[in-house]
């Protein structure tokens, strides 16, 4: 078979599936912390200076070309062998990564370091090449990846959830958090292994504030069939609260109305703090280096804060509607978000996608009535992050 044949064959898409990636609170379970940590942090730093490598090699690679004209245009992207040159020596040179050493025996993890970096580069590569952005830079931190076959979930003794993992240094077996606050990951981490669901890849990270070790695994379930009936349920956004519902055929004349003034007071009071920054930090004072950029720190903290904050609303606001929708046997949700003026500059999008796979877990058909581009369905292929400190 030629090289362009193969190339054309793609993987038969897995009817009926959705992947989720659950993540949990760990610990280690086959050495104490005092052996691990030193070992979780170079791990973490290997893919930090990785993925930094491959940002700039990218930089390097990539640019506008200029026309005849004279005039600067986006060229195609030159798919490079990124790891071929980084790690293995070709046409008689060296290697170029100079830290290629660290990852003997780990050649899968470096390869998706350097995959997802590329993924993430590309889908900001027309803002950086016309200077809107910048380059990213990675912090440390890095997320430590893993394929489907280097990692094993299973139960131990007494029933604790377990997970085996093959690092650049040998075996380690972790012990994921259990608890009543982790029932619904609990639940998943059963059904991925009594079913023997299809493993993804999975990651181990940590949170750069607060110092919590976390691991997430990407796992394929199965969807639930799609309800038959008629019943329908109206969802809209409102110029004086968050959400109004209504269900015309359910026999009750009802309407269900969301405010959520605490988060018009959050937004407020963000944009509050940022303003204030923004006059104490003006060029005119010509603050030090070193004062910028512990302010700067300072600013992006509580911007991550804020953003985690709208995340857990997100999931909380949304899976309180999905239970509704699930008690009064809704079938059908229909939901008009072009009124936008109760909450300024909310996340929007994210909102609609946890209420889109959220609905169909339950089986409850979603159809985005405003975006010309929906077609009401949940690609197989999209991956729903559960990440428990979000919630």
């Amino acid at each position: 078979m030629s090289r362009k044949s193969r190339a054309r064959r793609s993987k038969p898409k897995q009817e009926g599936m959705v992947a989720r990636a659950v993540t949990f609170p760990y610990s280690p379970r086959s050495m104490t912390w005092k052996e691990f940590r030193p070992i979780v942090t170079h791990l973490f730093q290997m893919a930090h200076k990785l993925a930094n490598w491959t940002e700039r090699e990218l930089n390097v690679l990539d640019g506008l070309v200029s026309t005849e004209d004279g005039e600067l245009q986006v060229p195609p992207f030159p798919h490079a062998n990124l790891y071929g040159m980084g790690f293995t020596e070709k046409n008689g040179g060296k290697p170029m990564y100079p830290y290629r050493e660290d990852w003997r025996g780990a050649t899968r993890n470096a390869s998706a370091v350097m995959q997802a970096v590329t993924d993430k580069y590309m889908a900001k590569r027309l803002r950086i090449l016309t200077g809107a952005i910048s380059h990213s830079s990675f912090n440390y931190p890095q997320p430590f990846p893993f394929g489907k076959t280097e990692w094993v979930p299973y139960y131990g003794k007494d029933n604790i959830p377990l997970v085996d993992l093959t690092l650049p240094q040998g075996k380690v077996t972790i012990q994921l958090r259990g608890g009543p606050e982790m029932r619904r990951q609990l639940g998943m981490f059963r059904q991925i292994v009594e079913e023997k669901l299809v493993r993804c890849q999975a990651s181990l990270y940590r949170k750069r504030h607060g110092q919590r070790d976390l691991f997430k695994m990407i796992v394929k379930f199965p969807k639930k069939p799609k309800r038959e009936g008629d019943k329908t349920m109206v969802l809209r956004t409102d110029s004086k609260a968050l959400w109004t519902a209504e269900i015309p055929n359910s026999g009750e004349n009802k309407t269900y109305i969301w405010n959520q003034d605490y988060v018009l007071r959050w937004i407020k009071a963000h944009d509050d703090d940022l303003q204030r920054v923004r006059e104490d930090t003006k060029p005119e004072k010509r603050l030090p280096r070193k004062e910028r950029a512990h302010i700067d720190r300072a600013v992006k903290a509580r911007c991550d804060k804020f953003n985690a904050r709208i995340a857990s609303f997100c999931h909380k606001v949304t899976k309180e509607l999905a239970g509704l929708a699930d008690r009064k046997g809704v079938c059908h949700v229909f939901y008009d978000d072009s009124i936008q003026t109760w909450l300024p500059h909310f996340q929007w999008a994210r909102l609609c996608e946890y209420l889109r796979y959220k609905l169909d877990d339950l089986g409850i058909e979603f159809v985005h009535v405003n975006d010309e581009d929906d077609d009401g369905a949940v690609r197989p292929e999209e991956v729903v992050d559960d990440d428990p400190t979000n919630q």
